[in-house]
């Protein structure tokens, strides 16, 4: 028993022939044992109270450098703002670049929504100037037509203008004069000039 500083040995003691005659114990008592035994006891407590004081400041450097940084990072995305901790900001770290990432995401959204905003509303005033066009077009007492440049179709006409030439505005769109025999096609390019100016 080491732990009471005692070594025991046993050895069985033979005769010629090899037989077991009997079986010789000793025992002997020893300081250094039980020093020894001590020292690794108390080694023992040292090491684990270590271990235990090890894992403490593993466990408060993970929550400082690790989670409060992602809680913030977090914070930030469920609240759909930038982020305004300028020492998470300013780190140089993974958790740094990750936040100025995401502040430039945030920023570049906030541009196309306010981007996005302005179109529509350009969208908006655009429709409604064409129904106001096209409205006035309609309702005007003069005749009226438009017609592409390059080739003289027709993309509309009023009813006024419809009336004149005895064709419905159907029949109209997408022909050229010659083939509604309006006019003659050597005075086709005569009249295009004159339009044009």
């Amino acid at each position: 028993d080491p732990q009471k500083g005692f070594i025991s040995s046993s050895r069985a003691l033979k005769n010629w022939e090899g037989v077991s005659i009997m079986r010789l114990n000793t025992l002997k008592e020893s300081e250094s044992i039980k020093a020894f035994s001590r020292a690794t006891h108390q080694m023992m407590i040292v090491i684990v109270l270590y271990s235990v004081v090890l894992f403490v400041v593993l466990l408060i450097s993970f929550t400082f450098w690790i989670n409060i940084p992602l809680n913030n990072i977090t914070k930030a995305v469920l609240d759909k703002k930038p982020i305004t901790d300028n020492s998470l900001l300013s780190e140089g770290n993974e958790f740094s670049a990750l936040a100025l990432m995401m502040n430039k995401f945030f920023e570049q959204r906030e541009r196309l929504t306010s981007e996005m905003v302005g179109h529509k509303k350009a969208e908006s005033q655009l429709r409604l100037s064409e129904e106001k066009f096209a409205k006035a077009f309609r309702v005007n007492p003069n005749p009226m037509a438009i017609f592409m440049r390059n080739d003289g179709r027709f993309m509309d006409a009023n009813d006024v203008f419809s009336n004149l030439i005895g064709y419905s505005r159907d029949k109209i769109i997408k022909h050229t004069l010659e083939e509604l025999n309006i006019i003659l096609p050597e005075r086709r390019l005569a009249v295009m000039d004159m339009l044009r100016k």
